[in-house]
Order: C-alpha cells, then sequence, then structure tokens
C-alpha cells in the first residue's frame, strides 16, 4: 500500500513526534512511505530518544517548499497553525498529483480532501483552547487571533464534514470526549506508545526521589515541582528532584528562571538534557517516584514511562494523565498544597506504598510500544477509503 504521511516536524521530539515515529517504525518495510514535513527529520536523535531504528531509506521524503521555510523562519512567532495549515494544503496537492492509497495525519484531524486517518492529541478546531496552549496573545490580542484562525482554516481548504468521515484516533479518553464534542463522532481510542525495556527493580533498590521529565516550557510548572519537593524536604523527607528535558532550546526567560532555582538548589535538583533512551529509563527505573506539573496534558508520555518504569507518580487533577493512572485519588492533585499532602501520605506509609504499586502494576503494559505497532498495523489494513464513517 502506498501510504502518505503527514507530521509538521520531527525535529520538535515529544509525545506528538513520538507517534509518528513509531507510526513510520509500524509500518516501514511493510508499505510504501512518504512522509511530508517541514523540516528534514534527524532520525538519529529520533531514534535515539524515541527508540525507534527508522532509516533514511524506510519512507519517501517530502520537505515544504524551500522559499516556504526560509519566508516563515523569518517570523517573530512560531506560528504552529498557520505552518499546520499550508502542511495540509500541500497535503491535498500532492494526493491529487500521485496516487496513493491513505493519506495519516499524526498531528490531529485534517482534511485531506478525500477519506483517511487523523490522529488527535487534542482537537485543532476547539475552543477556547486548554490553558496549556495559551500565550500572551491570545490574551491580549483576542480578535486578532480569531481572524488568524479564520485565515488558516481558509489556507487549508478545511471542511468540516469531511474531518468527520476520517477515521479519528484520540490520545485518550478525556482528548476523545472533546473531539465527540466538537464534531459529534465518535472516535477511536488508541494510547501512544511507551517503548522501552523497563527494568524490573525492586523498591529496596530504589533511592527516595522525584523524577519529572519534559519540555523546558511555562505549562510543566516546574518552579512549582520545585517548590512541592522543597516543603516535602522542609518537613523531613530526604527526597531528591531531577528534571529532564528534551532539545529544542531553553524557551527563553523561563528556561533560564528554571536553571537559575535549580542552580541554588543543586544539592538535591539535578536538570538532564538531551538524555538518549537507554539512560532516561535507567533514571526512571532508579526513582521510586514521578511528579508531573502540566495541567490539561492531553495524554502525558512521560508519565506513562514512569510508570512503566515501576515509579509511583503524582499528576494533576485534568487531562488525559489521570487515566494513565487509573483514576486513583491517591496519586491526583489539585494543586501544589493537596500535592504536598498526598506524596507526604504515601512517603510516611509503606503499606500505602506497596498497595498503589500493585495497582499501578496492572497498568504497566497498557502503554507499550508493541501494543502500538499492533494496533497501527491492524488499523491500516482493514481502513476503508470508501467508507463514510
Amino acid at each position: 500500500m502506498k501510504i502518505l504521511v503527514v507530521h509538521p516536524n520531527l525535529q520538535l521530539l515529544g509525545g506528538g513526534a513520538t507517534v509518528a515515529a513509531w507510526l513510520l517504525e509500524a509500518l516501514r518495510g511493510r508499505h510504501e512511505l512518504t512522509l511530508l514535513t517541514w523540516q528534514p527529520p534527524p532520525l538519529a536523535q529520533v531514534n535515539a530518544i524515541c527508540g525507534t531504528s527508522l532509516e533514511p531509506g524506510d519512507f519517501r521524503l517530502i520537505l515544504m517548499p524551500r522559499a516556504l521555510r526560509r519566508a516563515l523562519r523569518l517570523l517573530p512567532l512560531r506560528a504552529a497553525l498557520l505552518r499546520w495549515s499550508l502542511l495540509a494544503r500541500r497535503a491535498q496537492l500532492v494526493l491529487r498529483r500521485e496516487p496513493y492509497d491513505l493519506a495519516i495525519s499524526t498531528e490531529n484531524e485534517m482534511d485531506f480532501a478525500r477519506r483517511g486517518i487523523q490522529y488527535v492529541h487534542f482537537p485543532r478546531g476547539s475552543l477556547p483552547r486548554p490553558r496549556c496552549d495559551l500565550r500572551w496573545y491570545h490574551r491580549l490580542l483576542p480578535f486578532s487571533v480569531g481572524i488568524y484562525h479564520l485565515v488558516c482554516e481558509r489556507l487549508a481548504r478545511s471542511d468540516g464534514e469531511r474531518l468527520r468521515h476520517n477515521l479519528t484516533l484520540v490520545n485518550s479518553h478525556w482528548t476523545g470526549a472533546h473531539f465527540r464534542a466538537l464534531y459529534g463522532v465518535e472516535p477511536r481510542l488508541l494510547y501512544p506508545p511507551v517503548p522501552g525495556e523497563f527494568p524490573r527493580r525492586s523498591w529496596a533498590e530504589r533511592r527516595d526521589g522525584f523524577v519529572a521529565a519534559g519540555r523546558m516550557a511555562p505549562e510543566k510548572r516546574y518552579e512549582m515541582l520545585i517548590g512541592i519537593v522543597e516543603t516535602l524536604r522542609r518537613r523531613g523527607h530526604r527526597v531528591d528532584l531531577h528534571l529532564v528535558t528534551g532539545p529544542g532550546g531553553g524557551h527563553g526567560a523561563y528556561g533560564r528562571r528554571i536553571l537559575a532555582m535549580a542552580e541554588r538548589r543543586r544539592r538535591w535538583v539535578t536538570i538532564h538534557r538531551n538524555l538518549p533512551r537507554a539512560a532516561l529509563i535507567e533514571l526512571m527505573a532508579r526513582h521510586r517516584y514521578g511528579i508531573h506539573g502540566m495541567a490539561e496534558e492531553h495524554f502525558g508520555i512521560a508519565v506513562a514511562e514512569l510508570q512503566r518504569a515501576g515509579a509511583i507518580v503524582f499528576v494533576p487533577a485534568g487531562g488525559g494523565q489521570v487515566e494513565i493512572v487509573g483514576g486513583d485519588e491517591r496519586l491526583i492533585y489539585g494543586d501544589a498544597g493537596d500535592a504536598v499532602a498526598k506524596i507526604e501520605r504515601v512517603l510516611s506509609d509503606p503499606a500505602l506504598q506497596r498497595a498503589v504499586r500493585r495497582d499501578a502494576a496492572r497498568r504497566r503494559d497498557r502503554f507499550s510500544s508493541e501494543r502500538f505497532v499492533a494496533e497501527v498495523r491492524q488499523i491500516v489494513a482493514t481502513f476503508d477509503a470508501r467508507a463514510m464513517r
């Protein structure tokens, strides 16, 4: 089968890129693949961080026109929606020019002007956006942002009825509820892959500390996590904190602020940059606890990684991350004070630790890369481009 895969940028490594990389991994060698994207994917880096084994010969690469790439680099903002809209329009052009059997978007809903498959992390058309997606211009220039959204929709030639006819995959029940409310269509749940062999370490072999992972960005609320662990230390708990961030800069002033906070607490806060996959897994498997700070996280792949590594993971209320921890109220906090109270309860009670770990162990393999690969292959094999839903 000849398949067009559309993803904005595999240089921006995170949960979305992991889904795209593992979809390519699942289909390579079985189908004739083409990747349409903005920038050449750094496959060595993708493989090291995502745990894939992709090679240049696994797919044909189509980049957006060079002049367009140069022009957008001059913009003072990321203009992610504009980039996505131009990419969607280009996908329609490629599909008109070449005979593809299937088109797949790994970055939210996309109108291919024909039926395809779309993997939705959070519905692009859902407004208002979650708090984690908001930037300063959403607050100060709401009218201009509305016009910008309208222009981008026109550029993408996006039609809501055609989007409904795509086969929609979602990363969580939470995202699925948002998609259903917006489009009136029942999506199919496909949890993102959490690759790697996670060593089974006994509780006694693990450090009494926390690991948090994700890009260096304000919505990750690393300053809150540092504050939570600092409060626990003041109450007599000898715990440390490891913050793991990926490639791609330090988010300007925010990154510098977190680095400064960590430097002042360097005895117990460590920041790790661009850890290879094996080193990340080892770090997670050496610690007893994980903590996540982002509210309304669409899925939270770091949470699933920590759970697979055997850690007890604490998450904010809301978003897909609540599903990862099985809705366990002992692990879900409302604010920093609630987090301190719930974490301290677990830290102080070995019997509670055993009970929580036993429940988490039942969820370990729900998010494996093997399960993701098997489901992707089955979905592609049974996809009917002519079906209306």
